[in-house]
């Protein structure tokens, strides 16, 4: 865990910062002093904004004698709408700076173009006095934002994107980071894939790269891709990704998305439907239609018709794809009234799958019917498979 945190730091620590300033005025360009307060104090002060797209902040450059260690606080609002209660632990310190700073973000439905910035300072038993330096500033940014609402990350099946998903054991998962820039200007980020957990590998192992930097531009959303693959029969949880990114004031933020569950099961998804394609006289033509809704590859599914409940010697061996179907054709004898049933054996995963029964029809006035029916009967199955794996996430 450690390596992995010292690893992103470093990262970060390289990575460029993409941000401009719009607008920003400190207090003593509107005309202000220093505001000093032993006691609880505010004071007002008149701003006047221009209309520009961008991120407001109010930056707080304060002091508090004798250390930034108690329940002091100070409080901001603007024309009557309360931004923030913050105390000073909250500010951050540098040691040999005058000054700690904070971040206040504004929203732009609080604001005018003429406004009211009030500024109660409140000191404490142990902080006996606050200075508010009229350093401090208001200004209108440009930089990339991305919020947790931003940052997703799912399973890939089929067309769908999941946040838990049924897996075979040994099934490699396609997982999907999505990163979406809210801001205003183009960032650089690190998205780190996977989280590490103590005693967590017995169940799972990612595969190739599990680290990503881009840069992304003001509205884009970018995709991610690694994969994982399912070691054990344990219900088990994707950690959360992480997102690294620099804002315009070189602020590093960090920022999780959602947890992804993995829920494994030891045998795939697979179904068969037996129907007739055409008959004549003399022969019957039937198909095995075969459905794979898991999201491995079976291999040597083995195919075989029970002709009149006994078994035809003549097996086919079909491999299916991924959430994918194949289909076995068989000619039998024509023998009205026989029943046909199929059996298909997976091997690998020691599974049976059984099938719907037909009966060869009786009289060659009732051939078309059956035909008909077989024939939506396969529709309707398809149709239900290509529903299922094409829903929106």
């Amino acid at each position: 865990m450690r390596k992995y945190l010292i690893a992103a730091a470093l990262i970060i620590f390289f990575t460029g910062t993409y941000g401009k300033t719009l607008y920003e005025h400190s207090l003593k360009d509107f005309g202000y002093e220093d505001m000093k307060a032993t006691s609880y104090k505010c004071r007002d002060y008149a701003i006047v904004l221009p209309d520009l797209n961008g991120f407001v902040y109010l930056t707080l450059f304060a002091k508090f004698v004798p250390e930034n260690t108690g329940s002091a606080s100070i409080e901001c609002n603007i024309n009557g709408h309360q931004l923030a209660r913050l105390y000073a632990n909250e500010f951050s310190c540098t040691e040999g700076e005058k000054y700690c700073v904070a971040y206040l973000h504004i929203k732009k439905a609080f604001l005018k173009a003429e406004n009211t910035l009030r500024v109660c300072l409140k000191p404490s038993e142990s902080i006996v006095k606050i200075i508010l330096s009229n350093k401090s500033r208001i200004g209108i940014y440009k930089q990339g934002v991305f919020r947790e609402s931003d940052f997703h990350k799912c399973v890939v099946s089929g067309n769908r994107c999941v946040k838990s998903y049924h897996a075979v054991l040994g099934e490699d998962l396609n997982v999907r980071i999505s990163v979406k820039n809210s801001g205003n200007e183009k960032a650089r980020i690190t998205v780190e894939a996977i989280r590490p957990i103590v005693g967590d590998s017995a169940v799972r192992k990612e595969l190739g790269n599990v680290r990503f930097s881009a840069v992304v531009r003001p509205h884009e959303e970018k995709y991610f891709y690694h994969s994982v693959r399912v070691g054990r029969l344990v219900r088990f949880n994707l950690p959360p990704a992480a997102l690294y990114y620099i804002d315009a004031f070189g602020r590093k933020h960090l920022v999780f998305s959602n947890v992804v569950t993995i829920f494994p099961k030891k045998q795939p998804d697979v179904n068969a439907m037996l129907f007739i394609k055409d008959i004549n006289r003399d022969y019957a033509q039937l198909s095995v239609v075969l459905t794979n809704s898991s999201g491995v590859k079976i291999k040597n599914a083995g195919v075989q018709l029970i002709y009149n409940s006994a078994s035809l010697g003549k097996k086919q061996v079909l491999n299916i794809g991924a959430r994918s179907s194949a289909t076995a054709n068989f000619v039998v004898e024509n023998a009205p009234g026989a029943t046909v049933k199929c059996m298909v054996e997976l091997r690998d995963y020691n599974l049976q799958v059984g099938c719907n029964t037909v009966e060869l029809p009786k009289s060659a006035e009732s051939i078309l019917p059956i035909i008909i029916a077989s024939a939506f009967l396969i529709a309707v199955a398809a149709a239900v498979f290509i529903y299922l794996n094409s829903r929106p996430e």
